[in-house]
């Protein structure tokens, strides 16, 4: 059946109840299930995303790992070459000592021959030979010199070829390993910054975690604190009723219906017993929805033990109720906003007091969905209709 109204306590009086001041944020929720919800929601998506970081993170910094080996592999290759360009340069002075010292050779000889006149010696002992085997061998000395000095010159030339190809090839080499090096750098400083950007985002994504798990912790309280205050308000309630129903069980004069419109005689034999079994469940909850018996029809029937079937005002008719025209203790308040049909508002209710122009009832599906309570200080209105 549909409820005219339903009550919900505001949640920012819960919030305050639960944890007083210091969470304004639960404050602004309309509904603290709705904001549990959504707050495991948020942890869940916050979780997948900060796990996806971590993964990224732990990814940057195996990347990070290799750039270092990487470079420390290059650094180790340059300190190598720089020994070995170092230990050529040591050779290269050795040889450009060798080759000044056979230039200085060379010049010495070229200088003994202009001055001693050893050209001039070297032909008056060809003429002065005793035989030509004689002026042979003198002209074989001769030519000896001569090559020596050739070879020198030559030697003296290979070996600073050599030296220079050397030279050259070492200092590209060197050359080209730092800049490899500088490469690897460069990527190793590239590579620190994404890592510790993830590192941000992870932390970042940890104090969300946290925020929202606070958020849902004061929710839970305010939750917990609520159905505190309910369950304790329920209690009560039932006490009093209670105490109704024994008061309503003693001999008292029956409600002059004289005059009323639709004076049936006296109220049923079972409300007593109604009213008793109502009281049993307050607190209680059940299913609700067409012929659910969470529904405030349903329960009133199951309360008295009949099956009202029909209308909302000729079911109670046909299970055996006559309408009395105004509210009494045991009696049935049958609210409608369509006469006897189920298209408008409807909701049942079992009287367990009057006191003069409103009354009390027990209930079920008005507080809460098929639960099952009390409301005191109802007032009369024109869709009110009492069956007794």
């Amino acid at each position: 059946m549909k409820k005219p109204v339903k009550q919900i306590m505001n949640l920012a009086a819960l919030a305050a109840l639960a944890i007083g001041a210091i969470a304004p944020v639960a404050a602004y929720a309309d509904d603290l299930d709705d904001l549990i919800h959504n707050s495991e929601a948020k942890l869940g998506n916050l979780s997948a995303a900060q796990k996806a970081a971590k993964a990224e993170m732990e990814a940057a910094q195996k990347a990070l790992n290799d750039l270092n080996a990487k470079v420390a592999t290059a650094k180790a290759k340059v300190d190598s070459q720089q020994r070995e360009y170092d230990a050529l340069v040591e050779q290269m002075t050795q040889l450009t000592l060798q080759v000044e010292r056979r230039e200085l050779q060379i010049n010495n000889q070229a200088q003994s021959i202009q001055t001693n006149n050893n050209n001039r010696n070297l032909m008056r002992a060809v003429m002065n030979a005793k035989d030509w085997r004689q002026a042979l061998a003198v002209l074989k000395a001769g030519d000896a010199i001569v090559k020596a000095n050739n070879e020198i010159i030559i030697q003296q030339h290979n070996d600073m070829d050599s030296l220079q190809k050397m030279e050259d090839g070492s200092y590209k080499l060197l050359n080209d390993l730092n800049d490899e090096k500088a490469q690897l750098v460069t990527q190793q400083a590239q590579q620190q910054a994404q890592r510790d950007q993830l590192s941000v985002k992870v932390a970042d994504y940890a104090a969300q975690i946290a925020t929202t798990e606070a958020e849902r912790g004061q929710a839970l309280a305010a939750k917990e604190k609520r159905r505190q205050a309910e369950a304790a308000a329920a209690a009560a309630a039932k006490a009093a009723a209670a105490k109704a129903a024994a008061d309503a069980a003693k001999p008292k004069p029956g409600p002059d219906n004289s005059g009323k419109k639709g004076n049936g005689g006296p109220l049923p034999a079972g409300a007593t017993a109604a009213i008793a079994r109502a009281w049993a469940e307050i607190g209680t909850s059940r299913p609700t929805g067409w012929n659910a018996q969470g529904e405030c029809f349903k329960s009133v029937e199951r309360w008295f033990g009949v099956n009202a079937s029909g209308g909302p005002l000729s079911g109670w008719a046909n299970a055996g109720f006559h309408e009395i025209g105004h509210p009494a203790v045991g009696a049935i308040m049958q609210f409608t906003t369509a006469g006897d049909t189920w298209g408008g508002s409807v909701h049942t209710a079992l009287i367990y007091a009057v006191h003069g122009s409103t009354f009390d009832v027990v209930e079920s599906n008005y507080a809460g969905p098929g639960l099952v309570g009390t409301r005191t200080g109802v007032s009369i209105n024109g869709n009110m209709h009492f069956f007794g």
